[in-house]
């Protein structure tokens, strides 16, 4: 299929950008941080899908360093957040099905991001390993149609940052079959740290992770924040007044 991208997966009017004064002031930061976590994994996952097709088809396969660069930030970025919406999921007092199966889903999110986190204590046993292993920073594979629907055949594209300095390496090529395929850029894999993590697949994951806590769990917490109302003879519309928003600020400063 061909993929439309949008850089926010979570919507203007999403619940998580309205959230309720009557919640208490740890409950708002909670989930204002996960709205802050989930935009920064969507607007990765956009930039991370643009500078694979910009490497593609404007540098015709030949990126810069500039780019490789910006595929690693990118992709551990998502990584990174996605790791801290499942801390912050973890702590909350609440739980549902689906919250729970996003946290099964994303287990090696946070274990591909400690790994990474600890890397630099790493040299000395990577560099006596006898088996193969990915390259430090992990490489980022991905298909790439050349051509609109119907297409006739795909680029396997497989990419990695630093020099090849260790004693053996092993990365896997990109193996559409089988599998949903997007276009023009699709398979958007992170290997490292003996992980694969599917960028796609976890983006997809954040996304209805949102979905869920605009719809169910926003429910929930307007139905609980009524009945605190009606037992505490509050006005319901002071407890559901939006208590979130962000801010920016320019000042005019003259110099003489």
């Amino acid at each position: 299929m061909t993929a439309t991208l949008v850089p926010n997966i979570v919507p203007e009017d999403c619940f998580l950008r309205k959230l309720p004064a009557g919640l208490s002031l740890v409950q708002r930061m909670k989930f204002d941080a996960l709205r802050v976590a989930a935009s920064m994994v969507g607007l990765a996952n956009f930039r991370l899908m643009n500078i694979a097709l910009h490497i593609c088809r404007d540098e015709q396969l030949k990126p810069s360093n500039t780019s490789m660069a910006v595929l690693q930030l990118d992709a551990w970025s998502i990584i990174s957040h996605c790791h801290t919406i499942r801390e912050i999921l973890s702590s909350f007092e609440f739980s549902t099905a689906e919250i729970a199966a996003f946290l099964a889903a994303t287990k090696q999110v946070s274990e591909v991001r400690n790994a990474q986190q600890h890397y630099q204590d790493q040299f000395p046993n990577r560099s006596n390993k006898r088996r193969k292993t990915t390259p430090l920073y992990g490489a980022l594979a991905w298909t790439y149609a050349k051509e609109p629907p119907p297409i006739t055949g795909l680029y396997l594209v497989t990419c990695w940052s630093g020099a090849m300095l260790e004693p053996k390496m092993a990365v896997n090529i990109p193996n559409p079959c089988g599998q949903a395929l997007r276009l023009p850029i699709g398979n958007l894999h992170l290997q490292a740290f003996d992980y694969d993590i599917d960028l796609q697949k976890l983006t997809d994951e954040v996304s209805s992770l949102v979905q869920h806590l605009n719809t169910c769990v926003a429910d929930l917490i307007r139905e609980e924040l009524d009945k605190f109302a009606d037992t505490n003879n509050i006005d319901k519309a002071k407890v559901h007044a939006n208590a979130a928003a962000d801010l920016f600020m320019a000042l005019w400063v003259e110099v003489k």
